[in-house]
């Protein structure tokens, strides 16, 4: 990032991973076979990274002063830290690794905790946006919420409201 002079930002919980460079913390396959497999192949559990000094802790909440605004959303699972951003004016969210959209939406390939990883899900499919970019996969251009409540919305009867309400 120094060479391009760019900010870096992270949320505080994964700040210590990234300024020493790990190791990481462990992550347990997402459910099913291919989770097992591709946690298998994508993951290490002792890999090391360079280390990157952070510039600015995120806050859930904050609103970044950066292309008039995005929204900074707390959404742990796949790691503790991990933030989604939601750029209001643009109806864009950039969910990261909450989710990947490989061969549909499904699950990043580990989680460090899968109850908050799918309670994140959740949370995102309560939000209203037209487009979606993922850190795996390839981006929504349209209709992307409704296809985030069609998904990961608990209960008929809540992507139900939950479609109402958009």
């Amino acid at each position: 990032m120094r060479e391009t002079g760019a900010k870096t930002y992270m949320h505080p919980l994964d700040i210590p991973i990234a300024e020493s460079g790990g190791p990481f913390r462990p992550l347990t396959p997402a459910p099913g076979l291919l989770g097992r497999v591709m946690c298998k192949v994508f993951f290490d559990p002792n890999k090391r990274v360079n280390p990157v000094a952070i510039d600015q802790p995120l806050t859930a909440g904050e609103l970044l002063p950066i292309a008039g605004g995005i929204e900074v959303i707390h959404v742990p699972g796949h790691c503790a830290g991990q933030v989604a951003l939601l750029w209001h004016s643009g109806r864009m969210l950039f969910a990261g690794d909450v989710c990947i959209n490989v061969i549909g939406l499904g699950d990043p390939v580990g989680f460090e905790n899968l109850e908050e990883g799918r309670a994140s899900q959740g949370k995102l499919a309560s939000l209203s946006f037209d487009a979606a970019g993922f850190g795996h996969g390839r981006p929504i251009a349209r209709d992307a919420s409704t296809r985030f409540r069609n998904k990961y919305a608990k209960h008929p009867e809540e992507r139900h409201q939950l479609r109402s309400a958009a």
